[in-house]
């Protein structure tokens, strides 16, 4: 075998490899326990630190950006329009026409 071959291989390889223990650390309860259980610690002295009394709360002012990024995953990575191919539209852009 053609060592760019080889080479194009073991690149598909790792990032399947990669995508498929991302998947596996998303999809285990245990590990997510632990992450929302961090973040509301985090969240919790955050709150308790006198320093950001009467600040805003950074987790609401990020909501709106982390709803608009996950609406951009749907609409490229997870529809296909990233290789050309809309598999659904995104919902904000269903009602314009727009497609992906």
């Amino acid at each position: 075998m053609p060592a760019i071959a080889k080479e194009d291989i073991f690149g598909l390889q790792n990032g399947q490899k990669a995508v498929t223990g991302y998947e596996a650390g998303l999809m285990d309860k245990s590990i997510m326990d632990a992450k929302a259980a961090d973040e509301a610690k985090l969240r919790a002295a955050y709150k308790a630190d006198a320093k950001n009394a009467g600040t805003a709360d950074p987790w609401d002012q990020i909501a709106p950006g982390h709803a608009a990024a996950t609406r951009y995953l749907f609409s490229t990575q997870l529809s296909g329009a990233s290789a050309g191919i809309c598999l659904w539209p995104a919902p904000d852009r269903a009602s314009a026409g727009t497609g992906c």
